[in-house]
């Protein structure tokens, strides 16, 4: 992993009401990374997530990117500068083509959303493909979007998300409802996208072994604070991570 810092959290805390989500979190993402945050249900995984991306403001604390204050800021100028989250950036159109998806987003990028509807098919092609095939989807780029499984639904949600040239991809739960061996496939293109593109990852996940088979760097939250934030091997030896884990699932194992 890259030693320099590409996205740093400074101690966010977000309240709703009299609830206290996050409590003074310190997260500091590296370049080219690919960074797990773990932690029971209700840790805030999810919150987090939402506060870098935009979608959430904190109540206080810094989101820095790259040198400058992102936190507050709308979702949609965060993915501007090179925070993306999947699923944020755009809705698949469920009746476009698989290809249609990407170009749609790639055109929305460039500028050229007036010409989103002409005859366009010709307009970034190789761009759209090129996205397609880091996904491996490309197989599937004629096929109605809305027709996908789960799987693929995801996979391409990864390649719209690309099409927005991300530093920085979120994702939340990316293999959620998958069976094992789509699980592997979306784990597979999480390194690729990290090794081939460059783009650091930092990703929620509640596959312990899809964790430690592809973080470079583990973040624990448990009930909003963090209680590790280490190498995998090191967070997997934490006596505190192993109470966590173990209290709240009696099957629960991090080895």
């Amino acid at each position: 992993m890259s030693s320099t810092t590409i996205l740093s959290v400074e101690g966010v805390g977000k309240t709703f009401g009299g609830f206290r989500a996050l409590n003074d979190v310190t997260v500091k993402i590296g370049e080219k990374s690919i960074h797990a945050l773990i932690g029971p249900n209700g840790a805030g995984k999810s919150t987090l997530i939402n506060v870098i991306s935009g979608r959430l403001t904190p109540t206080c604390g810094r989101v820095i990117f790259r040198g400058e204050s992102i936190g507050g800021r709308p979702a949609h100028e965060t993915a501007r500068r090179g925070v993306a989250r999947s699923f944020q950036i755009t809705s698949i159109f469920g009746s476009a083509s698989v290809f249609e998806n990407v170009q749609i987003a790639l055109l929305a990028q460039n500028g050229l959303c007036t010409r989103m509807f002409s005859e366009s098919r010709s307009l970034l092609r190789d761009e759209a493909f090129s996205f397609l095939e880091s996904v491996k989807l490309v197989e599937q780029a004629n096929r109605v979007a809305g027709e996908l499984a789960a799987g693929d639904r995801k996979r391409l949600e990864f390649a719209i998300a690309l099409a927005g040239n991300p530093r920085v991809m979120l994702l939340d739960e990316p293999t959620a409802g998958m069976s094992p061996d789509e699980r592997t496939i979306i784990a597979n293109i999480i390194q690729s996208i990290n090794q081939e593109r460059g783009v650091a990852v930092f990703f929620t996940e509640h596959d312990i072994d899809m964790v430690f088979s592809i973080a470079n760097r583990v973040t624990v939250l448990h009930q909003g604070s963090c209680i590790a934030d280490d190498t995998p091997v090191a967070v997997r030896m934490d006596r505190r991570v192993q109470e966590v884990y173990l209290g709240e699932d009696e099957n629960a194992d991090l080895y």
